[in-house]
């Protein structure tokens, strides 16, 4: 019978040199104590408090559950809460918040630390920021999701716009043979014309939406393009809307595969968005900054802002809240989809009153000329 050759033990570190690896690593961790009946927290690494911009003697001796918010998914901590009365480990995807309130989805893997007898004494979680990870998963899967309607969007609306146009044209034709004093005949057809044309724009919208086409290869320096755009989208809005811009970028920078015409249709829907929003009169105010290698732009009204059951949905293709025939509901996948094809995110950020839009691009020296 062959001998087998065991390998001598290898070396654990010291308990000081694991702990500093601990405290060095990249990933969250945190350990719980399970022998107190809450669960406090024990020990946090750097990462741990970088992530949620907590101090360490802000988390110590309490539960971790002051990450959760009222948007976190219930059955997410009903599944923790099973799993650690179990003593089991669990892998899961759940919504926290940060110390200054803004959210983040935190891919959490807890697994129980036994003692000999198999009690469970401690809890330890590794804790990754997945945010962006899950945003561009989403951009993906409507970028899907809109190819197939729009290929079959675009067939109908021509179908559509054709058999349109004879309503229009000819209850014209007949209007101008009827006698004068025939009023009521007269507002019918002017009426049935409007709603043609009411047809006919919606058509035109989805039209406009489906010949959207990629602008791989641009670079955009943002700060002039928006001022340039702005200037063509205030030609659309009332006096009573004022419209503001502050640059706070600390220099000039580009964004890639963005071109004016993109940048222009992005600000077109956001503005008359807000400005339908508010109503006669109200302030828009766009500000852009640069925060280390992105340019954020932020789009902010003082209207009535947008509810929660509401905000989950709005950049789904063809989710309106507007009365019927008043819009086909893709302005704001619109801006979806141009911010995601140029390498960046959009998302609505809490606030008490009003609307507030955030577009993020990883930015790039501006092109010389």
């Amino acid at each position: 019978m062959r001998n087998l050759e065991i390998s001598p033990p290898v070396d654990l570190p010291d308990a000081n040199l694991l702990g500093q690896a601990i405290e060095a690593c990249e990933v969250s961790i945190t350990i719980a104590d399970m022998s107190h009946p809450d669960g406090p927290l024990t020990f946090v690494n750097q990462a741990f408090l970088d992530t949620t911009g907590y101090r360490r003697d802000e988390v110590i001796g309490r539960n971790c559950r002051f990450l959760q918010g009222p948007d976190t998914d219930p059955d997410a901590i009903s599944a923790m809460r099973n799993a650690i009365r179990r003593g089991e480990s669990l892998r899961i995807d759940l919504l926290n918040y940060r110390r200054n309130g803004e959210t983040f989805w935190n891919a959490l893997h807890l697994s129980p630390l036994c003692g000999p007898r198999g009690t469970v004494r401690a809890y330890i979680g590794l804790q990754h920021d997945v945010t962006q990870i899950r945003a561009a998963r989403l951009a993906e899967h409507h970028r899907q999701k809109i190819e197939a309607l729009g290929r079959l969007a675009g067939g109908v609306a021509h179908e559509i716009n054709n058999l349109l146009q004879p309503l229009i044209s000819l209850p014209e034709l007949v209007a101008e043979d009827l006698p004068e004093h025939a009023i009521q005949s007269r507002a019918d057809l002017d009426l049935m014309v409007q709603s043609a044309r009411d047809a006919r724009d919606l058509v035109a919208e989805i039209l406009t939406y489906t010949r959207t086409s990629p602008q791989a290869g641009e670079q955009l320096v943002l700060a002039p393009a928006i001022a340039d755009a702005l200037a063509f989208v205030k030609r659309s809005l009332a006096s009573s809307v004022q419209v503001t811009f502050t640059n706070e970028a600390t220099e000039e920078l580009a964004v890639r595969d963005l071109s004016r015409a993109g940048l222009q249709q992005i600000l077109t829907n956001l503005i008359l968005n807000a400005a339908h929003a508010m109503g006669s009169a109200g302030d828009v105010t766009l500000r852009l900054q640069s925060d280390k290698s992105d340019l954020v732009l932020t789009v902010e009204d003082d209207g009535p802002g947008v509810s929660p059951e509401v905000a989950d949905k709005i950049f789904e293709p063809f989710f309106t809240t507007k009365a019927a025939g008043k819009g086909a509901g893709l302005g704001l996948y619109v801006v979806f989809d141009l911010v995601s094809r140029a390498h960046g995110q959009v998302r609505l950020l809490p606030r008490a009153k009003g609307a507030c839009f955030e577009l993020r691009f990883p930015s790039s020296n501006a092109p010389h000329l």
